[in-house]
């Protein structure tokens, strides 16, 4: 069964252009390179409104912000162009496993790193909390809700 996490475009205003430009939050890049250049970026959340910060790990392109305050400026006012749907949610917070289609997937069926809840995949605390190594699909819907639930990790 695949699974697919979808990705937010927001529109905000490029400084040096003074043009609206799309940004694909959280692209996290890739270890495999010459020279990973790995840290803390930050990206504008259209669902909350707010900037949140994510880890890059080095390689590839990063359409993330440097500085919160970076991504502060350039994302003020931003719109989001999809429209709003509803999110079924775990106890921690976090989205449960959808496949390609947005049906939420099925309980007998759920991926690695998730487990059945409530009647939702839900993904473990493992499977969420182990940034920067092993993909995890760190989709809470606000950085305190991430250190919460994985403080204890």
């Amino acid at each position: 069964i695949a699974w697919t996490v979808y990705l937010d475009f927001v529109t905000c205003l490029d400084a040096q252009n003074d043009n609206d430009i799309p940004i694909l939050v959280r692209e996290t890049g890739t270890e495999n390179c010459e020279k990973p250049v790995p840290g803390t970026y930050f990206y504008y959340d259209s669902k909350v409104g707010v900037c949140q910060p994510f880890y890059y790990f080095g390689c590839g392109e990063t359409n993330g912000f440097k500085s919160a305050e970076e991504c502060r400026l350039a994302c003020k006012g931003a719109t989001d162009s999809r429209r709003s749907i509803a999110i079924s949610k775990c106890k921690s917070k976090a989205p449960a496993a959808r496949e390609s289609s947005g049906k939420y997937i099925e309980c007998g069926s759920c991926p690695g790193g998730y487990v059945c809840d409530a009647d939702l995949c839900c993904p473990t605390r493992e499977y969420l909390c182990m940034l920067p190594y092993d993909g995890n699909a760190n989709n809470f819907l606000t950085y305190n809700d991430c250190t919460a639930f994985c403080k204890n990790n």
